[in-house]
Order: structure tokens, then C-alpha cells, then sequence
């Protein structure tokens, strides 16, 4: 889902491209500095899956390639919100918006199922990008609205 994205923003609109990036970056970097003021962990899943299925063997690799710790803000979710904000933002992703929104809810949803992380982690992920999003889309928009001439001077 990300790199399409990418690549047509740094192809056709430099300007959301960077306006994403800052989203990701400041997204991120918040997520990180939370997880190293106050380290959490949550104890959601099962102790023992069966491997003997596609399904648990891939639980399981997932299990094993992303512990359990510094879940609270979901970064998942903070690059979904990223990726959902930019399509809305730019006129080239207007094609993947519906496929963007199906996606980005279904992996929010999957990192639940799957227990990588509570509702919880989601929640506070989801906070913490509506006001990513109304300060890197909304408020930064009327600034440069408010410098612009108008075109009625």
C-alpha cells in the first residue's frame, strides 16, 4: 500500500509527498519517544499456537517476527492514517481512495484479530493522527491560505 503511493506522489506531487512524509515522521517519531518515556507491553496472545495449519504457522511467524512490547500508540495504524490522508489529500490517488480506506481497515482490524495489539493501541493511534491531521493538513493549509494573495485583491 505504500509504495504505489510513494511513487506517484514523488512522481506527480511533490508537495502531499512531503506533506505525507511528515506525517509518517512525526507519527512515527511520537510513537517511539511514548514507547521510550513509557514502555508497555500487552500479554494478548495464546501461549501455545498450532502450527500444524497456514493459518497458525502464519500467526506464528508473526508472533515471531513482532513482539509484543511498545504497542501503545499502534504505528500499524499511524501509517494507515498516513497513507488514508495523502490519498484523500491528492488529486492523483483519487483512483485508490475506496481501496485505500478497505485496506487500511482491514489492517487495522487484522492487527487486533491477530493480537498484535488491543483496541487500546488503536485507539490511541487513531488520536494521535487526527491530530497529526489536522495540524500537518488542516491548520498548515490555512496557513499557506492565509499567505497567498487572493485572487479577488
Amino acid at each position: 500500500m505504500i509504495i504505489p503511493v510513494v511513487v506517484t506522489l514523488l512522481k506527480d506531487d511533490r508537495r502531499a509527498f512531503i506533506r505525507y512524509a511528515a506525517f509518517i515522521i512525526a507519527g512515527f517519531s511520537i510513537s517511539l519517544t511514548i514507547c521510550m518515556i513509557w514502555p508497555n507491553c500487552q500479554l494478548l496472545r495464546p501461549s501455545d499456537v498450532d502450527t500444524g495449519t497456514l493459518c497458525g504457522w502464519l500467526v506464528n511467524a508473526i508472533y515471531s517476527a513482532d513482539t509484543p512490547t511498545n504497542v501503545l500508540p499502534s504505528m500499524h495504524v499511524v501509517g494507515c492514517m498516513a497513507v488514508l490522508a495523502v490519498t484523500f489529500d491528492s488529486k492523483y490517488l483519487k483512483k485508490v481512495r475506496i481501496p485505500a480506506v478497505i485496506i487500511a481497515v482491514a489492517i487495522c482490524a487484522a492487527t487486533v484479530f491477530v493480537k498484535q495489539h488491543s483496541i487500546l493501541d488503536v485507539f490511541a493511534a487513531l488520536a494521535l493522527s487526527l491530530v497529526l491531521y489536522l495540524i500537518i493538513y488542516v491548520a498548515a493549509r490555512r496557513a499557506v491560505d492565509r499567505r497567498q494573495p487572493s485572487a479577488a485583491a
